[in-house]
């Protein structure tokens, strides 16, 4: 076989099916004939972009306008969360932390894991009651010079080849940790379909299983505002354009992914409006303790009303499934 260029006119059937029920139905598709559990669109091979997604391309699609909206990293830094090469050395329950005798000057408060993590926000009271579950909740951070216990501890963790793993090894010294700010904004990094934005009212660090969000502002009414926007039905459908799908539905997204989702641009929009999302999103964290399903989704009907008067819907700019 020889790879030679395509001819101008030929396309590339993206098939989508909902449902898979027998091979005919997807000889159907191929002879371009739709079903209830099928749907395909036809593209010129010319026309696709290989540095963007073609996610947007499968399946019947509806318009929707982001003339509006911005990208997230207009307003926002996404940064991946801290890999210590790890986490059983470098993160510690508070058991460990008495145990060992480590001074809490090198320690920072952390959420190492998703699962400590089930609602939109992570309080302080969170926090402390992950020594009930003798959570990992403590990160080694260490800059100055180690104390007689933390030495000692050291010296532990060299005991399990800790600082020949591959990530310790490249930090000088080994035990050191890479320095962070803790994020506002936690995002889940794997999800199968209901990716979380969290307000991480406890202020501690995030580990790998979340990605770091830092507004570009302060105002905790604007943050929880964009927090509202960012977890509602509207936002899901738009992200769905930038996500990366693993085996068995897993959905992931990368930092400059996120950095590249379309949001609604806070710093412009009414006062009134910010003070009404942001009220709405403290609601979704309450109906989220209370596990009150019907209350979130409820919630999300008006806050999604709010994003859809906020979008023009005149001028159609791009397509989601």
């Amino acid at each position: 076989m020889k790879k030679t260029h395509p001819v101008e006119t030929h396309k590339v059937k993206f098939i989508e099916l909902s449902e898979w029920n027998n091979n005919k139905e997807i000889f159907d598709a191929l002879n371009s004939k739709e079903s209830q559990n099928i749907s395909f669109n036809c593209i010129l091979q010319k026309s696709l972009n290989p540095d963007k997604k073609w996610l947007i391309h499968f399946g019947k699609k509806k318009a929707i306008n982001i003339q509006n909206l911005i990208k997230l990293k207009e307003i926002d830094e996404v940064k991946r969360g801290i890999a210590t090469g790890h986490n059983e050395f470098f993160t510690l329950t508070d058991s460990e932390v008495k145990k060992f005798g480590i001074d809490n000057t090198f320690l920072k408060p952390v959420i190492s894991k998703a699962m400590q993590c089930k609602n939109y926000d992570f309080s302080k009271d969170d926090f402390e009651k992950l020594k009930i579950t003798n959570g990992k909740m403590f990160l080694l951070y260490c800059f100055s010079q180690p104390s007689e216990n933390l030495r000692k501890y050291i010296e532990y963790g060299k005991s399990l080849n800790v600082n020949k793993r591959y990530l310790a090894s490249k930090r000088n010294p080994w035990f050191s940790m890479e320095k962070r700010d803790p994020a506002p904004i936690l995002a889940t990094v794997f999800s199968r379909d209901n990716m979380r934005f969290i307000y991480n009212d406890a202020g501690v660090l995030n580990l790998a299983s979340f990605h770091g969000i830092y507004p570009k502002f302060k105002d905790k009414v604007k943050i929880k505002a964009l927090l509202a926007y960012l977890n509602s039905n509207e936002a899901k459908n738009i992200m769905f354009l930038e996500k990366r799908i693993y085996g068995g539905g897993l959905d992931k997204f990368e930092p400059k992914d996120l950095e590249e989702i379309m949001v609604i641009d806070i710093n412009n929009l009414d006062k009134k409006i910010i003070k009404k999302l942001s009220k709405f999103f403290d609601a979704l964290c309450i109906a989220s303790r209370n596990n009150n399903i019907k209350g979130e989704n409820q919630i999300k009907t008006k806050i999604d009303k709010i994003i859809k008067n906020i979008i023009d819907s005149k001028n159609i700019t791009s397509f989601i499934n």
